[in-house]
C-alpha cells in the first residue's frame, strides 16, 4: 500500500460524501465550491490494518510479502514492516498490513486466527486483540490524506430537512399522513394522504423528491430513532423501494454503533439528527421545541400541539398542522445551523465521515483517526492504546478566588483554556513519538468554537495518555 507523502497530496475540494464497500469500491461525491456543481468520482482501494505481529497471515504463505517498504505492484498482500531497524513495545501496532480489498483481507486475517489461536469457530474481527482497524471510509480518507468540506461553508452542501406526522408512533399501528420537506436552496413543500389509500402516494412522491433535489445533507430532529425507522417500515408494508441514497441500490441500512438508537446510513447522502448534537449541550430538554425556544430561533407565530392531539385537529383544522409540520423543519434547519456546526468544522480535520462526527466520542472518534492518518503517513508503528503507569499524584490544584454571589457573571469557562495551557506547558502523551497531538491542538485551535477544541483534546489525554511527562503537573492540569 502506497500512501503519498503529505506534502504530495492535493486536497480535494468539496468532498460531501464518501461510500466505501468491503469490495473496495469507493465513490467521492462532491459538491463545487464555486459552481455548486456536483460530481461523483469513482475509484477503487486496497484494504489496510495495523496490526502487533503478522502470525496470522503466515498460512498464504508465498502470496504475502513482508518488507519495510510500502506493498510491491505484483503483491498479493502484504505486511510493512514499520520498525525494521530496532526493537518496539511489543504493545505497539507494528505492521501494516494490506490486501486486495478490505474484504479479502479480514478473510484471511479471520481465517488464519483460527489456526493460530486454536479457535473452534471463525471469529469477528472486533473480537481479535492486536489489531487497529478503521471503517472503509476512513481508510480511504487516511490514506489519500482527504478529508471532508475543504472550501465549503455551511450552507454550500446541499442540505434538506424533513418530518412526518403520523397517526401512531409505531409503524405497525399508524400510517404517514404528512410530511413536510424543506432544502437550503428554496425548497418548502407538503406531501398529505388525508386517507389511507394515499399513503403509497406521498411515500413515492418523497423519495422521487429526494432524488430531484439530490441533497448532500439529509437532516432531521430524532431522524435515527422515529422518522427514518418508521418511513422505511411503512415503504416496505407497501413493497415499496426504499431508494434514498446516491449509490448502489440506494437503500440506506442500520448500523450499532452503541448509541441509544443504530445509526442510519445512505450510501452518497449524510443523515444527521440534531438530536444527538443537542444531547451532547446538557440543555434542560432535548426536544426541538425546547431547544429552539433555549437558543432564541422559534419562529414567530409558532404553534404548538400535543402528540396526541394533532390527528384530531387536523381533521378538524387542517390548516393549523400544515403550519405546525412546516415549522418544524424551519427550527430542525436553523437549529442545524447551531449544533451541527462543531462536527461540520471538525469534518475539514479529520478523516471521517460527516455523519460520524455528532455520534463520536472525542477521543477514539475524532482524534484517534487523525493521529492514525499522521503515523500512516510517517510510516511508524502506531503507539500502544492500553493505559500505562502514571507518576503519582495528589490531585487536582484547588484554590479560591472569591466567595460570595458573584454578579453578572454569564458563564465560567475553564475548559476552553485547555489548548492554551497544553501548549504552554508542552503537556501530551509521552508516546506519542512524532509530536502529532501539538501539531493537532493547533489544527484545533482553529476551530471557530474554542468549547469543542478543549473538549476534545481533554478526552484524548484521558484515551492516549500511556504515560505523561511532567508528572503531578499534567495530570492535575487535566483533572481540573
Amino acid at each position: 500500500m502506497h500512501v503519498p507523502a503529505p506534502d504530495l497530496i492535493t486536497p480535494l475540494p468539496g468532498i460531501v460524501s464518501v461510500h466505501a464497500t468491503a469490495d473496495g469500491a469507493v465513490d467521492v461525491w462532491r459538491r463545487d465550491p464555486v459552481t455548486g456543481e456536483g460530481r461523483v468520482q469513482r475509484t477503487r482501494q486496497r484494504g489496510w490494518i495495523y496490526a502487533r505481529n503478522v502470525d496470522e497471515l503466515l498460512h498464504l504463505g508465498s502470496r504475502l510479502t513482508v518488507a519495510p517498504g510500502p506493498a510491491p505492484m505484483h503483491a498479493a498482500f502484504h505486511a510493512q514492516d514499520l520498525a525494521p531497524d530496532g526493537p518496539v513495545d511489543p504493545r505497539a501496532y507494528r505492521y501494516l498490513l494490506s490486501g486486495p480489498s478490505p474484504r479479502q483481507l479480514e478473510g484471511e486475517i479471520q481465517r488464519g486466527a483460527v489456526t493460530a489461536r486454536s479457535l473452534k469457530a471463525r471469529p469477528a474481527l472486533g473480537d481479535l486483540n492486536g489489531y487497529l482497524r478503521v471503517g472503509y471510509a476512513e481508510q480511504y480518507l487516511i490514506t489519500t490524506g482527504q478529508t471532508y468540506h475543504q472550501g465549503l461553508t455551511f450552507d454550500q452542501p446541499v442540505r434538506l430537512q424533513f418530518d412526518l406526522e403520523t397517526t401512531a408512533l409505531s409503524p405497525d399501528e399508524g400510517r404517514l399522513f404528512l410530511i413536510a420537506v424543506r432544502d437550503n436552496r428554496g425548497l418548502d413543500t407538503l406531501l398529505e394522504a388525508r386517507r389511507p389509500v394515499q399513503e403509497p402516494e406521498i411515500i413515492e412522491a418523497f423519495l422521487a423528491l429526494v432524488q430531484e433535489r439530490d441533497p448532500d445533507v439529509i437532516e432531521n430532529h430524532f431522524i435515527h430513532g422515529f422518522d427514518l425507522p418508521f418511513l422505511a417500515a411503512r415503504a416496505r408494508r407497501h413493497g415499496i423501494p426504499f431508494r434514498l441514497g446516491r449509490s448502489g441500490d440506494g437503500v440506506p441500512w442500520t448500523v450499532d454503533d452503541g448509541s441509544r438508537v443504530p445509526m442510519w446510513v445512505c450510501p452518497g447522502r449524510e443523515i444527521l439528527d440534531t438530536l444527538d448534537a443537542v444531547r451532547r449541550l446538557n440543555l434542560p430538554s432535548s426536544g426541538l421545541k425546547a431547544a429552539a425556544r433555549h437558543f432564541g430561533i422559534a419562529p414567530e407565530g409558532r404553534v404548538y400541539l400535543e402528540g396526541a392531539e394533532i390527528v384530531s385537529t387536523y381533521r378538524d383544522h387542517p390548516a393549523r398542522v400544515r403550519q405546525y409540520a412546516r415549522q418544524d423543519v424551519q427550527e430542525v434547519d436553523d437549529l442545524a445551523r447551531i449544533v451541527l456546526a462543531p462536527s461540520f468544522a471538525l469534518a475539514r480535520l479529520t478523516p471521517r465521515p460527516y455523519h460520524r462526527l455528532t455520534r463520536a466520542g472525542p477521543a477514539k472518534g475524532v482524534l484517534e483517526p487523525m493521529l492514525i492518518r499522521a503515523y500512516v503517513e510517517a510510516g511508524r508503528p502506531f503507539p500502544a492504546s492500553e493505559r500505562g503507569h502514571l507518576e503519582p499524584h495528589r490531585g487536582g490544584h484547588v484554590q479560591l478566588h472569591a466567595e460570595g454571589v458573584l454578579r453578572h457573571v454569564v458563564k465560567a469557562d475553564v475548559a476552553s483554556m485547555y489548548p492554551s495551557i497544553i501548549r504552554a506547558e508542552g503537556i501530551g502523551p509521552l508516546q506519542d513519538e512524532l509530536g502529532v497531538f501539538h501539531r493537532i491542538v493547533s489544527d484545533l485551535r482553529m476551530l471557530a468554537n474554542p468549547a469543542v477544541a478543549a473538549g476534545v483534546i481533554r478526552h484524548l489525554m484521558l484515551r492516549l495518555s500511556g504515560t505523561l511527562p511532567h508528572g503531578r503537573r499534567a495530570v492535575s492540569i487535566m483533572k481540573g
